[in-house]
């Protein structure tokens, strides 16, 4: 996977989320969602922090190493790493999302080309080199963007 596709595979996933997270009203936050227990600023907050999971899997498989969790350690991760946002405001997501995108984009501009092929198991995902995570990992924003635009056209 070269650093070109990897890089506009990230900028695409994050100016869509930006532009969908800039776009959303105070009022927008309380609506519920598709999951019962997130409302709109549980889920937006869990686009904007998408770079930083994907900065911690990445450097897991940089090394070698697997990052795979049983489901329910994954959802008491997001609930952990969700719980501090319970007054955010939209724009407050926005500049978590600016800043996780950028942590992101800033330890991969320092990474060896060779460690993109580096490999682990991912929750959810199987086995994939880092340059193919940080391609997929788009998918998983793109649901979750699918969900709250569904969610606040309601």
């Amino acid at each position: 996977m070269d650093r070109m596709t990897i890089d506009q595979a990230l900028a695409e996933t994050y100016q869509a989320n930006r532009a969908l997270l800039s776009g959303l009203r105070e009022t927008d936050l309380a609506r519920p969602t598709t999951n019962p227990t997130w409302r709109v600023r549980q889920l937006a907050a869990h686009i904007a922090e998408d770079d930083g999971g994907s900065l911690y899997v990445g450097r897991l498989l940089a090394r070698g190493r697997n990052a795979k969790a049983p489901e329910i350690m994954v959802n008491l991760a997001n609930w952990w790493t969700l719980r501090k946002y319970k007054r955010a405001r939209p724009a407050d997501l926005v500049a978590v999302l600016d800043r996780k995108h950028q942590e992101l984009m800033s330890w991969l501009a320092t990474l060896p080309a060779e460690q993109l092929a580096q490999a682990g198991e991912v929750s959810g995902m199987g086995r994939l080199t880092l340059g193919e995570f940080l391609v997929r990992t788009g998918a998983h924003s793109r649901e979750h963007a699918a969900d709250l635009r569904a969610a606040i056209e309601q």
